[in-house]
């Protein structure tokens, strides 16, 4: 079976080594490694028992195409009577390889992140740069959301489903250009500064995750081996037209088991930042020490709109302990970071491709976390069931893939929500208000005094 018509190959970055692959599984999930499991040849895991080097990159191709690029640990691989079994692992995992110790007094996310990314142990470049989701990127996804939407769905196959797409327009837009053009003027990597930080006897993989737990964003490798910071829903690889009419040829749809949900699990989020002593001097610094009657308290609010512009009905979510941000950008950027999380921590159900049968091979074999799903309303024809279509964030991915039973992509999707608002404001429980800015605090101060 060629690559051209849906095969699998594995092929190792470093040593050269390239086999077709007779079974395949692989699994993409938001909030976990990815990994594969792949059988090959007996002679194939010998040469690679041989000349393969331990932790070198390997990618997986499906008809042709990057799946996803991973670590190979030469412990996991299983030679038996007939042929050879061996598991991939997430390229991130390299970054629980070494050690680090570190103090910073004070510093920026970035300088943290970068710091991370150059004393990892990763002998064979399973990582070749690190990058976060920008401003200019944001921008330049926006402009371009609407122009491939239009695309995807006009090569979707099926002209007679051009008119079921008006709600999967609407929610992809929603998702797309208006979710990326509500991201704030301070979206993607965060800009806040540490005033204190340890590293101590930990590896860079939980370092990595000690910066992304305090505000919000999440990582990944991409299949150049670039580690991406911010939110995979900032960044989709891909948009999908599904028209869901069984003669579409583009995505062979199997199942469609989605339900659209009429309340949100979560609609609130507030959190807390780290609070200093604010002394009133003229050029508004800002230290510990100062008078205790001047303290502030950031605070951030993300909240979920419905139609009527109320707080849509819903869970609220709290931070334990305060966040270590002082700024409210970086804080309103927090919250809303988690609340775009949480919404896609629950998942609306997964449709089911049958890669094989679709023309669509390419973008099936790249699609990945983040990506936007958009279905018509031609589900009732296409499975004989009653379900409404839409755009959805996609949290999952699994390929299953074997020369005697085909190649299937099932796929979790979720909803992110159309209307999302954030606030921040600096709180003084002298005067029991709140505050915009420092700027706005220290004009109220003067008008006190």
């Amino acid at each position: 079976m060629t690559c051209e018509h849906g095969g699998a190959t594995v092929h190792f970055l470093v040593s050269g080594l390239e086999f077709d692959v007779f079974d395949l599984s692989t699994e993409s999930e938001k909030t976990r490694y990815s990994h594969a499991r792949l059988t090959i040849p007996d002679e194939g895991g010998k040469e690679i028992a041989r000349n393969a080097k331990d932790a070198e990159p390997v990618e997986i191709r499906i008809s042709g195409t990057v799946q996803n690029r991973y670590l190979y640990p030469e412990e996991s691989l299983e030679i038996n009577r007939e042929n050879a079994r061996l598991r991939l692992y997430d390229a991130r995992k390299i970054l629980e390889r070494g050690v680090l110790s570190e103090h910073f007094g004070e510093v920026n996310v970035g300088e943290v992140t970068d710091y991370i990314f150059e004393n990892r142990d990763d002998p064979y470049d399973v990582l070749t740069g690190i990058k976060a989701v920008n401003n200019a990127l944001l921008e330049e996804e926006k402009q371009d959301a609407q122009e491939d939407i239009v695309e995807a769905i006009s090569g979707s196959g099926s002209d007679a489903a051009r008119s079921g797409w008006k709600g999967a327009i609407n929610d992809g837009l929603a998702i797309t250009a208006d979710f990326l053009g509500r991201a704030g003027k301070h979206a993607g990597m965060p800009h806040n500064t540490y005033k204190g930080l340890e590293f101590d006897d930990i590896s860079p993989n939980s370092a990595l995750k000690m910066v992304e737990d305090e505000f919000g964003f999440s990582s990944w490798v991409d299949n150049d081996g670039v580690l991406w910071l911010g939110l995979p829903a900032m960044k989709p690889k891909n948009r999908h037209a599904v028209s869901g009419l069984p003669t579409d040829k583009a995505y062979c749809m199997k199942e469609y088991n989605v339900v659209r949900l009429k309340n949100h699990p979560v609609s609130v989020v507030k959190v807390n930042g780290e609070t200093h002593w604010f002394g009133g001097n003229t050029d508004g610094k800002i230290w510990n020490g100062g008078d205790p009657s001047q303290e502030l308290y950031p605070m951030a609010e993300a909240w979920i709109e419905d139609e009527d512009g109320e707080v849509a009905p819903g869970k609220i979510i709290t931070t334990d302990e305060p966040l270590k941000i002082w700024d409210l950008d970086s804080l309103e950027d927090a919250a809303r970071n988690m609340l775009i999380s949480e919404s896609a921590n629950h998942r609306n159900g997964n449709i089911i491709f049958n890669g094989m049968a679709s023309e669509q091979k390419k973008k099936l074999a790249q699609m990945s976390v983040g990506d936007i799903i958009m279905v018509a309303d031609y589900i009732e024809d296409h499975c004989n069931n009653a379900a409404n279509g839409g755009s959805y964030i996609v949290t999952s991915v699994q390929h299953s893939f074997s020369i005697t039973r085909g190649w299937i992509i099932t796929v979790e999707v979720s909803s992110i929500p159309k209307s999302l608002k954030t606030m921040a404001v600096y709180y003084s429980p002298t005067s029991d208000e709140g505050y915009k800015s420092l700027k706005s605090y220290r004009r109220a101060r003067r008008g006190e005094d």
